[in-house]
């Protein structure tokens, strides 16, 4: 339990004839390290909705509650993360993106759009234009900091190699 405890529970699976894949979870976080206390509550959700010709829609929806205590200063948290995804057989992938955070009265918001190709198996390019919010990011094992993204764009070319 010392420092770090975390406890989730989830359910998933495919409904209505394999068209239908949910995914729920319930997250539960307490962290105590330097002098400071975070505890996170938080409820993300997955859907994927088969249409035919192998196009889908892909909703993801998440609800967090975190408590942040640093001697006598505590700070309350509400984060609500929603993106909508419709994927055309495969080949391209619209998305639209919307992240809110609350700290006590105060309100940030970031919204964005993306418009992905599949150039061929190994290659997709991007094209993302909005804002993103900034903090840790982990992907492929890999975490660093980034810096919030204020209304731009951005052009990503992904390839495997």
């Amino acid at each position: 339990y010392y420092p770090f405890r975390q406890m989730y529970l989830e359910i998933n699976g495919w409904t209505l004839s394999e068209r239908l894949y949910y995914k729920l979870g319930l997250d539960h976080f307490t962290e105590f390290y330097d002098g400071k206390n975070t505890s996170a509550f938080t409820v993300p959700t997955h859907w994927v909705w088969k249409l035919s010709s192998e196009s889908s829609l892909t909703i993801y929806l998440e609800t967090q509650k975190k408590n942040v205590q640093l001697s006598l200063s505590e700070d309350e948290y509400t984060d609500y993360y929603f993106s909508s995804s419709y994927s055309h057989m495969g080949k391209w992938v619209l998305t639209g993106y919307y992240d809110q955070e609350i700290k006590d009265s105060d309100s940030n918001k970031w919204t964005g759009a993306a418009f992905s190709y599949k150039l061929n198996t190994e290659t997709q390019i991007s094209l993302f234009y909005g804002s993103q919010k900034g903090g840790l990011v982990c992907a492929n094992g890999i975490c660093a900091v980034q810096p919030d993204f204020e209304d731009g764009f951005k052009i990503t070319l992904r390839s495997l190699f």
